[in-house]
C-alpha cells in the first residue's frame, strides 16, 4: 500500500513498536522506490560508497533491484537512511532539501558523506531509521518482490498521468486548430459577402 506522505516517521515508529517487519518494509520500498525515480544518480552514489559493484545505470528497476540484493549491507543502509531522513526532514530557513543541493554542487562520489557533515538533524534521524532498517527478517526474493512492486505501481501512475497531460494538450491543440480554422472561414465568409455587395452595387440600374 502506499503511506501518507509527510508522515514516514510516524509510520516507521508504529511499525516498529509493534515488530511489524511487513509494515517496515512497505515503508522502505515507498521511500527508496521514490528516490530511485526521483533521484537515481544520489542513489547510485549511494550504492558506490557502500563499496557494492554497479554500473552507472540511471535506470530505477536496476538500481532498486541492487537495493533488494544488498540489504544486508550496514554501509548502503545508512547512506539510504541518510537520503530517506533528508526527504522527510524539513529543512531549515526554508531552503531546499539538502540532497538536492548537495546534488549541484558535490561530486557523487563524495555526496553522501558530505551530505551528514554539519547536517545534526538529517543525520540523527538517518540513525534512527537505518536501527530500524536492520530489523526485519525477510526472504530476498520477497523483499525484492516489494520494491519492484511499488515501483511498478508508480511508474504506471506516472505512465497515466503523462497520458493525461497528453491528452489535455492534444485537445487543447484540436480546440486551437478548430478556433483558427474557424476565424478563417469567418474571414473568408466577410470578404465573400462584401465583394457580393460590391458587384451587386456595381451591377445595379443606378450605375447602368
Amino acid at each position: 500500500m502506499q503511506y501518507p506522505k509527510g508522515k514516514f516517521f510516524q509510520n516507521l515508529d508504529v511499525a516498529v513498536k509493534n515488530s511489524d517487519h511487513n509494515m517496515i518494509m512497505d515503508l522502505f520500498s515507498d521511500q527508496v522506490t521514490d528516490i530511485a525515480l526521483k533521484h537515481p544518480d544520489a542513489l547510485n552514489a549511494a550504492l558506490k560508497h557502500a563499496g557494492i559493484f554497479v554500473t552507472d545505470s540511471l535506470d530505477p528497476k536496476y538500481l532498486v533491484g541492487i537495493v533488494a540484493d544488498n540489504w544486508g549491507n550496514k554501509k548502503m543502509l545508512q547512506n539510504i537512511s541518510l537520503m530517506i531522513a533528508d526527504l522527510n526532514t524539513p529543512p531549515t530557513g526554508g531552503s531546499a532539501s539538502h540532497m538536492n543541493a548537495a546534488q549541484v554542487s558535490l561530486p557523487s562520489g563524495n555526496m553522501i558523506g558530505d551530505i551528514a557533515k554539519g547536517i545534526g538533524d538529517v543525520a540523527q534521524a538517518a540513525a534512527t531509521i537505518t536501527s530500524a532498517a536492520l530489523q526485519p527478517k525477510i526472504e530476498k526474493e520477497k523483499n525484492k518482490g516489494k520494491f519492484f512492486d511499488y515501483l511498478t505501481a508508480k511508474q504506471g501512475v506516472k505512465a497515466e498521468i503523462a497520458k493525461g497531460d497528453s491528452l489535455v494538450k492534444s485537445e487543447a491543440e484540436k480546440s486551437k486548430s478548430t478556433l483558427i480554422l474557424g476565424s478563417l472561414f469567418l474571414v473568408v465568409a466577410v470578404i465573400g459577402i462584401m465583394g457580393f455587395v460590391a458587384y451587386k452595387n456595381n451591377t445595379s440600374p443606378a450605375n447602368a
